[in-house]
């Protein structure tokens, strides 16, 4: 628990040492592979003597933990003490609880692998792909509206001082500046004095209104 391991333990009793040993442990194993849902199983008993060890040397027992369908650790006695379980098995522990330390450190690391492997996908899930994508597209309509806005206002500016331009050149500007048109008796417009013959009436239009008038 203080390394965060989750699991469950099944402890299967049997006799350690003496003459039953050998046979105790072996029907336990039994019992132990036959449990629904284990992932693996630890042979393990606290130091002792050769003799107090001897029955993990029994050709039968580790016979069956080789055969075993699940996997085994073998931790029996200490640090020192071997015995050919511990050659059989799949792992062997210096003690029981360096197989606990063992079980529980490999836990961690394996919750942490998921851990980064489940932030690796997260970041390259569809959804957030498409997010992603969804934000660029905010980013560019934002910059596309911004220049249009700009262009467009760019546009009336210019817009506007063509419009000043062109009033200031319009002829009623013209007119109040001092200036006149004069047109024939039939409306048409006289650019020449060469067009005015002695006698012939023109109409005279000014910027607040018309007169006539008769040529010299």
């Amino acid at each position: 628990k203080t390394r965060g391991w989750r699991g469950t333990v099944w402890l299967v009793p049997a006799r350690v040492q003496g003459e039953s040993c050998a046979g105790s442990v072996l029907q336990g194993l039994k019992l132990a592979n036959e449990i629904p849902g284990i992932d693996l199983i630890v042979v393990g008993r606290g130091g002792g003597s050769a003799e107090d060890l001897f029955g993990f040397n029994d050709e039968k027992l580790v016979r069956a933990v080789r055969a075993s369908k699940t996997p085994v650790i073998s931790a029996v006695g200490h640090q020192t003490d071997f015995t050919l379980c511990d050659y059989a098995a799949d792992k062997r522990a210096e003690t029981p609880t360096a197989a606990a330390e063992l079980i529980a450190s490999g836990q961690t690391k394996l919750l942490a692998q998921l851990k980064l492997l489940s932030g690796q996908l997260a970041q390259h899930s569809p959804k957030n792909k498409i997010q992603s994508l969804h934000q660029d597209l905010d980013l560019l309509y934002a910059q596309l509206t911004s220049v249009a806005e700009e262009f467009l206002a760019d546009q009336r500016h210019k817009l506007s001082e063509l419009g000043s331009e062109l009033q200031s050149a319009g002829f009623e500007s013209v007119l109040a500046r001092g200036y006149s048109i004069v047109r024939d008796a039939e409306g048409k417009v006289i650019s020449s004095s060469k067009s005015i013959k002695s006698g012939n009436k023109i109409r005279l239009k000014f910027s607040d209104g018309e007169a006539g008038a008769v040529g010299e």
